[in-house]
């Protein structure tokens, strides 16, 4: 059953992120803090009206300290995933999340006092060549100039740190208190939107809101939203139904998700991306994210 609402989970999140970069490069004036508010904040209302259908639990305002924190973390990392849009090909933002299954096999066994097996060190291998791969341009193989060390900061902020605290509070979470995949969303990711929303206060922008390119922003992160509402919330469940490092390596799917949905998008409908699809990186692409999806698997 997990595998379902996982499977489910990142195709959304393909198209979420397809959607996220569409708009970002659609009219890349706007504003940083504004553009990452405006995720956020709908983020919230999406996973709020998600809430009220009652399909995948009760809304209700959560109040612990672990929500604030994870609020503080929403904020900053919805700012360094707005830079990725404006930087990074949106192929290589998904195939972050090969870094993840590591990371959780390692707190997952050593809390259950498991050791490795030849397999999963196999696909741990995989997983270090197939991000390998991704890290260089299809064509030329060399690295991609844009993977400096303040990316990959923030790939381990995003898709080790933030994802990893997020997952193992919403665990303990669901185990003592029952809480709803919602009603986790919405509480500690409106809180994070107030706080966006106190920094633009502050840096003195909030009429930027309201400007042409705030304006024509909005539909795109409406339905990129959307998408993530649906992502988010399925994840969570997932991983209340299995351990984390196993819904994690099934995401590592992701990245031929994406790019099937980034090359049809693309290619076939002719929204701008700003990603390198021609025969020779679209083939590298490919064969990079099947060695993610093989070592994904093995880890578990």
């Amino acid at each position: 059953m997990w595998q379902a609402y996982s499977l489910t989970s990142l195709t959304a999140g393909a198209f979420e992120t397809v959607v996220d970069k569409a708009g970002i490069v659609h009219d890349n004036v706007i504003d940083s803090y504004v553009a990452s508010f405006y995720r956020l904040a709908l983020f919230g209302l999406m996973t709020s009206l998600l809430g009220i259908t009652g399909l995948l639990g009760e809304l209700t305002i959560f109040l612990h300290w672990s929500t604030f924190a994870l609020g503080i973390m929403a904020a900053f990392s919805t700012v360094m995933f707005t830079y990725l849009l404006r930087t990074v090909e949106l192929t290589v933002i998904g195939a972050a999340a090969y870094l993840t299954p590591l990371l959780f096999l390692l707190i997952d066994t050593s809390i259950l006092k498991l050791s490795f097996t030849s397999i999963q060190l196999f696909g741990i291998v995989l997983l270090v060549l197939g991000g390998l791969a991704f890290s260089l341009d299809g064509k030329t193989h060399h690295f991609k100039k844009y993977l400096s060390g303040r990316v990959w900061g923030i790939f381990f902020f995003i898709y080790i740190f933030y994802s990893g605290v997020e997952a193992y509070t919403y665990r303990y979470l669901h185990t003592t208190y029952d809480l709803s995949p919602v009603s986790f969303y919405a509480t500690y990711i409106c809180f994070g939107a107030l706080l966006l929303f106190g920094v633009l206060v502050f840096k003195g922008r909030t009429h930027l809101l309201i400007s042409r390119p705030a304006l024509r922003y909005i539909p795109y992160a409406a339905a990129g939203k959307a998408f993530d509402s649906v992502n988010s919330t399925l994840y969570i469940t997932a991983i209340s139904m299995a351990t984390v490092s196993q819904v994690s390596a099934f995401n590592a799917l992701m990245p031929l998700v994406l790019v099937a949905v980034a090359w049809v998008v693309q290619g076939v409908f002719g929204v701008r991306l700003k990603e390198h699809l021609d025969y020779r990186r679209l083939s590298w692409k490919i064969g990079a994210a099947m060695i993610l999806v093989i070592g994904g698997f093995l880890v578990v």
